[in-house]
């Protein structure tokens, strides 16, 4: 069964057993700025490597492994590194994943809070206020990206790095249509513009 089969149906049996509880407020900080590449060993996971994931959440940390691993896996691949090469960027490659995993969490409940404002007829200062959270939330992602590219670069070819920047939107895209696919197992996805 190929990866992304074996990814669909994890989703898929992962979600109809636990949900996708989304509760408790997550920790609304910055991107931080991705470390030395290369420090931290061979880039194996610490079990406890997201101390700001509250408990609650916790129902979504197996199915966030099985997208990173996906996501890990396809990059090593993609970018054509070798086993000495990945261990070097493997460690910013998480760090940037999680960071911006907690990001996009934090997007999607500013959109939430920006719609609930237009569906409740706030006020115009009001709205701004969200539009601004929104911006801001969208800078810090560009900004987590930026750090990642100034991490590994140095570690990668020149093909390599325009690898990176066309591979990371691809499978992020892919990524999230499997996540729709096990969320709706039924729906055919509307065909292509």
């Amino acid at each position: 069964m190929r990866a992304d089969k074996k990814l669909s149906l994890f989703l898929t049996v992962f979600l109809l057993t636990c949900g996708m509880g989304m509760s408790g407020p997550m920790p609304e900080q910055g991107p931080r700025t991705i470390g030395q590449v290369g420090k931290g060993g061979r880039g194996q996971r610490n079990p406890q490597r997201n101390p700001n994931r509250p408990g609650p959440r916790n129902n979504i940390a197996p199915i966030q492994d099985v997208v990173e691993d996906f996501y890990v896996s396809r990059f090593q691949r993609k970018l054509e590194l070798d086993d000495a090469m990945f261990a070097i960027v493997l460690p910013a490659l998480r760090e940037s994943l999680e960071e911006r995993t907690e990001l996009g969490r934090r997007r999607v409940r500013k959109l939430i809070q920006l719609r609930q404002a237009l569906r409740n007829g706030a006020s115009d200062e009001e709205i701004i206020k969200n539009i601004q959270d929104v911006d801001k939330t969208d800078i810090e992602l560009r900004a987590v990206q930026e750090n990642l590219f100034n991490a590994v670069d140095p570690e990668l070819s020149p093909t390599q790095r325009a690898r990176l920047r066309i591979v990371q939107p691809d499978l992020e895209q892919r990524i999230r249509g499997l996540i729709e696919r096990s969320r709706n197992p039924g729906r055919r996805p509307p065909p292509p513009q």
